[in-house]
């Protein structure tokens, strides 16, 4: 070993040493919580969502049952666990945004800033994918939580604007949501490095131009 990395070593561990208590056990807990995450999906994409176990997801990841029951309290949430953390970030970025920006550009920039964090799970996203496909009854699972994603979406929305839920937000959530899904999916099925916040920009700029093209034909009722 070198001195250097003899050095980064006492760095590490002094600087572990300076966190408080607290911090690392928020990091232990986070450790945990993305191990269960990771090796349920690994188990339901191996033998199908349906038969896997609670039990079984506890016994591979070596914790025990009630270890596994203080973070998620059914295989279900498990399963959603990264969907559900991922619209949670993505609504903190669009109230971030600048207050300048419509409601529009606010989502299409909050949704390229996060970006490089999909890319980063990449891996995951795909056997979340194959594992719905195994259970008719997630796809019914998958509609709900898509609804309850685009309503936490939109009450970011009214939060950036400090106003009420109302239509125009849960219509532009649900919008936005739908081709957030289909630029997922067009990126999934290309080359490794493709740049998911291209093809993001990509699907808004396709709905735009439709939006374009019909403008001279809508007439109001």
């Amino acid at each position: 070993m070198t001195v250097d990395s003899q050095n980064q070593d006492i760095e590490g561990t002094q600087s572990a040493r300076r966190r408080p208590p607290a911090t690392r056990r928020a990091e232990r807990m986070a450790g945990t919580r993305r191990m269960l995450i990771e090796t349920s999906l690994e188990l339901f994409a191996r033998h199908g969502f349906d038969a896997v176990t609670s039990e079984e997801i506890a016994a591979a990841a070596r914790v025990s049952s009630s270890t596994l029951f203080r973070y998620f309290a059914t295989k279900e949430s498990l399963l959603f666990a990264g969907e559900y953390d991922y619209t949670s970030i993505l609504c903190e970025a669009v109230e971030r945004q600048p207050p300048e920006r419509t409601d529009l550009d606010a989502l299409i920039a909050s949704m390229i800033e996060l970006a490089p964090m999909m890319a980063s799970v990449r891996d995951r996203v795909r056997t979340f994918n194959r594992v719905l496909s195994t259970s008719p009854a997630l796809f019914v699972r998958e509609r709900i939580h898509h609804r309850d994603n685009v309503a936490q979406l939109a009450a970011a929305l009214a939060a950036r604007r400090r106003r009420p839920v109302d239509d125009a937000a849960t219509i532009l959530a649900d919008v936005a949501t739908t081709v957030l899904g289909r630029a997922h999916a067009h990126w999934l099925e290309q080359p490794d490095g493709t740049d998911l916040g291209d093809v993001i920009r990509d699907h808004f700029s396709a709905l735009a131009t439709a939006f374009d093209e019909s403008g001279g034909r809508r007439r109001r009722p």
